[in-house]
């Protein structure tokens, strides 16, 4: 499949959910956090990035739906250090062979989840389930810590890279939210 953005919605055995968005071509991405009461909490993200000589400036976003605020900012760091942790043209689903190699997921048939037919895999060492897109080997969905309290459960969403699945990168600001206040204010 073409690079894209993932969306990967993670969720806890208390309702808490954690959506991620990932542009696997630049590395930005977004991360949603909403209470169990289905509320937002927090949403930051990476939302643009370009180089300048021997650094890298990313432009950030964070919005505290608790405060009712938000900040801008930008971060300048050097090329390598970006790259190490923001790597471009990086798959996000795709499983390497070695993790099949070295026995870290044991093959367990198939399974039809939401209609598909998906490559199941047992997860012993986080006692949980991994299911695989058959053609793509990548992955569709994650349990871990199954039956317990601590039960974890994520769902990936491959999406294109449209006008409209970019701007989800960006953290929204709803009406009314404002700026904190600056030391010397």
């Amino acid at each position: 499949r073409p690079l894209g953005i993932v969306m990967i919605e993670h969720r806890n055995a208390d309702g808490h959910v954690q959506r991620s968005w990932k542009d696997e071509r630049t590395g930005l991405w977004r991360e949603l956090a909403i209470g169990a009461d289905g509320n937002p909490m927090s949403d930051s993200g990476y939302t643009s990035r370009r180089q300048v000589g021997d650094e890298v400036i990313i432009t950030t976003r964070q919005v505290d739906h608790c405060t009712r605020e938000y900040q801008d900012g930008e971060l300048r760091l050097p090329v390598e250090t970006v790259r190490a942790a923001m790597p471009e043209n990086r798959r996000v689903g795709d499983i390497p062979d070695t993790v099949f190699d070295d026995g870290s997921l044991v093959a367990d048939g198939t399974e039809v989840v939401d209609g598909r037919e998906l490559l199941r895999y047992r997860d012993d060492a986080n006692d949980g389930v991994v299911w695989l897109d058959p053609d793509t080997r990548d992955v569709v969905k994650r349990r871990f810590s199954a039956g317990t309290d601590a039960e974890q459960a994520e769902v990936y969403e491959y999406l294109a890279r449209t006008p409209e699945n970019l701007a989800v990168l960006v953290p929204e600001v709803p009406p009314g939210f404002t700026t904190p206040p600056t030391a010397d204010a």
